[in-house]
């Protein structure tokens, strides 16, 4: 299960995959160097940025073309608006309930519990659209704006 504020992640219509569950954030500070004394002196570091990338494609479900491409736009819309750059961060959920396109696979990244952190949309990469308008990949890169940077349990919030 994934899911971007209100839109479901891994639908019928639309399939994305997350990239980075596992990756520590980008921390800030470094440690100095001092001209003329041995090795790097250390200092604090502090989680900062981290950035994760949702990677999949949207297509169309129906019997007909029309129906395919009728589904395709209404899943792209439906993605679109919460992915715009503009809008404040979202929720980002994840859970062990595998993908609807791939219902009898084990639970999703492995998963025992539903997983959360806020991000925003940061850069966005589409594919051409296929199919008689009715499939397209897509590739969205993501920043937390939690402090600290990371996923955190649902059951304990």
């Amino acid at each position: 299960m994934l899911s971007v504020g209100s839109v479901d992640c891994q639908d019928l219509n639309i399939h994305l995959d997350l990239m980075g569950y596992g990756e520590s954030a980008a921390v800030r500070g470094r440690d100095p160097i001092i001209p003329g004394l041995p090795g790097r002196f250390e200092t604090p570091r502090v989680k900062d940025i981290y950035r994760f990338t949702l990677q999949g494609f949207v297509k169309g479900t129906g019997e007909t073309r029309e129906l395919r491409a009728l589904s395709w736009r209404v899943a792209t819309d439906a993605l679109m608006a919460v992915m715009d750059f503009s809008l404040p961060p979202a929720i980002v959920e994840v859970g062990p309930e595998p993908p609807a396109q791939f219902p009898s696979s084990a639970s999703y990244l492995g998963l025992l519990g539903d997983k959360f952190l806020n991000a925003r949309c940061v850069s966005m990469v589409r594919g051409p659209v296929q199919y008689h308008m009715a499939y397209q990949s897509w590739s969205f890169e993501m920043e937390c704006i939690d402090n600290p940077p990371e996923w955190l349990d649902a059951s304990s919030s």
